[in-house]
């Protein structure tokens, strides 16, 4: 049994492909927090943070089945608010939202933003951002997708009261303003 269960693992990873690097001499110091997610037809989609010494990049990558990966793209870019605690989901249909928080340490200022992937049109539908300024956000927060309507909950501090908030999305446009819950 444990021989069959060491083949299946090994079946599991016949090999590893670079899907991209990044050039420790030129401004790309860092490429972490890599996230990938896999709908039901076999289509993977990887979303990773670049960072460089002056601004923090949401990137990504897709690749159909069957197909070697796309090209990188940057799905959100920021000078000034840096990038942390990426969150990447898939629902049944293919469409992915990622989920980061912004984090403006001159005004000390931790928004939530999310890009939204259109299986359909195969495309990042664009940036937008989830929690209103100066809400801090502190790191805990959750999102999800179903149908390519985006869902997100995260609690934050407003110096007297622990409160937990949610917005949803319309296939990437997070219109309405945060939701205070019970």
């Amino acid at each position: 049994m444990i021989y069959e269960i060491r083949n299946a693992v090994k079946c599991l990873f016949v090999s590893m492909v670079l899907i991209m690097s990044g050039n420790h001499l030129s401004a790309t110091i860092f490429m972490v927090a890599p996230q990938i997610v896999i709908d039901s037809s076999g289509n993977a989609t990887a979303v990773w943070l670049n960072i460089t010494d002056t601004q923090t990049d949401v990137n990504s990558a897709y690749k159909p089945v069957g197909n070697s990966w796309g090209s990188e793209v940057t799905i959100s870019s920021g000078s000034a608010p840096y990038f942390s605690n990426l969150q990447v989901q898939i629902d049944a249909d293919g469409n992915v939202v990622a989920g980061w928080i912004g984090i403006d340490s001159v005004n000390e200022v931790f928004s939530i933003f999310s890009n939204t992937w259109d299986a359909t049109n195969l495309e990042w539908v664009g940036a937008d951002q989830v929690s209103e300024v100066a809400v801090g956000v502190e790191g805990n927060f959750t999102i999800g997708i179903n149908g390519g309507d985006g869902q997100a909950v995260w609690s934050s501090f407003d110096g007297e009261d622990l409160l937990l908030f949610t917005n949803t999305a319309a296939l990437g446009s997070w219109g309405g303003s945060p939701v205070t819950l019970p």
